[in-house]
């Protein structure tokens, strides 16, 4: 099994303040894909996670694998694997117990792609369409108040997934892979460029097959160009769940396989 991990964008983080907010909260077209109602002294992120492209990274993602309409098409796969999976920060997630918060909820969206952009950010998209996942994060802004403050000033606004793929394929040759040790010459050494293959050119990348996502990460270099910000909103409480406890009840990977980082700043600090 293959692990990969790359960044993307805020697009709402939104925190309530009374009570009588929520209505006003539920009705704002960010959040009204998703059904939960707010914990008071938590802030609400409206994030896109992934999309349809090869990232930086070189590691691409057809739209039928986010969906999980694939070979693996189980609920174990695709987008709908990110739910109540844990919140970190520069994927600083061996511990479950340093995690900020929790997804509530994963949707697929899937639009008109902006060609003019396209082209502008150099992005090498896997389908006629733009499709992408949508999160909604719960944050412990009570227990992490530096951190909620800066995702709501726009000091933090890029994340990062992590996620295991069952396999990747290489996208020259063709070669199956589900562990480092199986990758074809392409991928070791010309993942990322361009190769001449008889008369034409060709760009290697992974194509990456059985995605099955276990974190978003909060991060400062985004692999994913295809994110931005949106909005955002808080809640200040006494009466609150334990974050922590939720994350620990449903946090849960395995080491095996390959790890790979998009963004490994340590400026980000974790005393956030």
């Amino acid at each position: 099994m293959l692990q990969k991990f790359a960044d993307c964008q805020l697009l709402d983080a939104v925190s309530i303040n009374k009570k009588r907010d929520f209505k006003r909260f539920a009705s704002k077209s960010i959040f009204s894909d998703f059904d939960f109602e707010p914990e008071f002294g938590y802030l609400y992120i409206a994030l896109r996670a992934i999309s349809n492209i090869v990232n930086k990274n070189a590691d691409g993602f057809s739209a039928e694998e986010l969906k999980g309409m694939t070979e693996y098409q189980h609920p174990r796969y695709g987008y709908a694997t990110f739910k109540y999976k844990p919140h970190f920060i520069q994927h600083k997630n061996s511990n479950p117990l340093t995690a900020r918060g929790v997804i509530l909820d994963a949707k697929i969206m899937e639009t008109p792609v902006n060609k003019k952009l396209d082209e502008k950010l150099g992005l090498k998209r896997l389908g006629e369409n733009d499709v992408w996942v949508k999160l909604l994060v719960e944050i412990d802004a009570e227990s992490f108040p530096r951190y909620a403050e800066a995702i709501q000033k726009g000091r933090i606004n890029k994340f990062s997934m992590g996620c295991d793929v069952e396999k990747s394929i290489c996208s020259v040759c063709g070669n199956v892979a589900t562990d480092v040790d199986e990758f074809c010459t392409h991928i070791k050494h010309y993942k990322g460029s361009y190769i001449k293959e008889g008369s034409e050119e060709k760009f290697v990348y992974e194509d990456c097959k059985g995605l099955r996502f276990f974190e978003i990460s909060g991060v400062y270099d985004p692999a994913d160009p295809t994110a931005y910000l949106i909005d955002s909103y808080l809640a200040p409480s006494s009466e609150q769940v334990d974050t922590t406890k939720k994350v620990a009840m449903v946090y849960k990977r395995t080491n095996e396989g390959l790890q790979k980082v998009a963004s490994a700043d340590e400026n980000l600090k974790i005393w956030w």
